[in-house]
């Protein structure tokens, strides 16, 4: 039986981001996450698939939720952010959801991007590096939140996540 955290009523898994192992400041990275360390805090960790080392975050059909928040990044020195990531889909379904980065303030979103999976990921059943250009408001502050979430929308869809990375691109 799969771990699970609830969230909203079962919406599914919630990982934070603090929790996760996440190094921010490390060599050129604003922020890399690679699900290996606190596997016990951490719901919806894999061993099934994992790029790097043991572990994966894994998100399956509907009734999961991923959704990462860093609420102590510091953007603000940074406008343009490079996120990298290594996804494995387990099959072409006729759209994936998007990988979706947002920006809150107060709780609410001030920007949002939107990875298109379906259009980014052309293999299946096997790991694809992903990466793409964020361009952040002029306003960000370092008290705003980084939000990352994937909300699959298929049932029996698979989708595992590793080394997750945020660079400075300017």
């Amino acid at each position: 039986m799969r771990s699970r955290l609830g969230w909203w009523d079962g919406l599914g898994l919630l990982l934070l981001w603090s929790a996760c192992g996440c190094r921010s400041g490390e060599g050129k990275h604003l922020l890399y996450l690679d699900f290996e360390a606190e596997p016990a805090v951490v719901a919806g960790l894999s061993t099934e698939q994992a790029y790097s080392g043991s572990r994966a975050a894994k998100v399956v059909g509907p009734a999961d939720t991923l959704l990462l928040r860093y609420p102590r990044l510091s953007l603000s020195a940074s406008r343009h952010v490079r996120l990298s990531a290594q996804l494995w889909l387990a099959r072409s379904p006729a759209r994936y959801p998007p990988l979706v980065v947002e920006v809150y303030r107060g709780g609410a979103p001030i920007h949002r991007h939107e990875l298109r999976l379906d259009e980014v990921v052309k293999r299946y059943n096997a790991w694809v590096p992903v990466t793409t250009l964020l361009r952040l408001p002029r306003d960000v502050e370092p008290s705003d939140e980084l939000r990352i979430s994937l909300i699959l929308n298929q049932p029996a869809t698979q989708v595992y996540l590793d080394d997750l990375a945020l660079d400075d691109a300017e």
